[in-house]
């Protein structure tokens, strides 16, 4: 009888669309514990080193992904007459840097700011998350307390109803799809 395929659990801290921001561990099993396994990856740096042939483990052992990059495992069981499972194929996507952002003023009126945030990714980023990553903030200048102004899927926000006599500090956040969140720079 041909094996069942591998079941595998994958950990990690996750974001959207199957990305990770941490390192992720995958556990790899067989529904008979005399089974062999073996995984081959595309990719590099999966267990410290570019893994393109197939590599034996135990049931129960874990294959660990500590670089950032997208890395296919592919997972076969085999039973003791040498048949071979159906591949388990499991895709993942490690991304643990933030994305950069710039804030910058657009336009400016009495009692109201217009901002742009431009934001980037860097390689081999998740990209830019797909439902409101980006966060806005501002505060009374010589406050420690930042109010959020505005979420959105926009880049661009204005901020309303500031008082002529105060002056303020506005910064915002953008967040990729990893869920690692990078900070603009302060403006006044």
């Amino acid at each position: 009888t041909i094996p069942s395929k591998p079941k595998v659990t994958i950990k990690g801290t996750e974001g959207e669309s199957g990305y990770y921001r941490s390192d992720v561990e995958l556990v790899v099993n067989s529904n008979d514990r005399s089974n062999t396994l073996t995984y081959t990856v595309e990719g590099t740096n999966v267990d410290n080193g570019n893994i393109s042939t197939e590599t034996k483990i135990n049931n129960g052992q874990s294959i660990y992904v500590t670089q950032d990059g997208t890395y296919t495992v592919t997972i076969y069981a085999y039973n003791r007459n040498g048949e071979k499972s159906n591949p388990t194929v499991v895709t993942v996507t490690r991304d643990t840097v933030a994305p950069n952002a710039k804030l910058q003023i657009t336009t400016k009126e009495e009692t109201s700011l217009t901002v742009q945030l431009v934001a980037t990714d860097p390689e081999p980023g998740s990209g830019l998350a797909s439902n409101q990553p980006y966060t806005f903030y501002y505060k009374e200048t010589g406050s420690s307390q930042w109010i959020e102004a505005g979420k959105g899927s926009t880049s661009s926000y204005t901020y309303t109803g500031l008082e002529k006599e105060k002056t303020y500090d506005f910064k915002a956040e953008v967040t990729d799809k990893a869920g690692n969140t990078g900070t603009s720079n302060e403006i006044t």
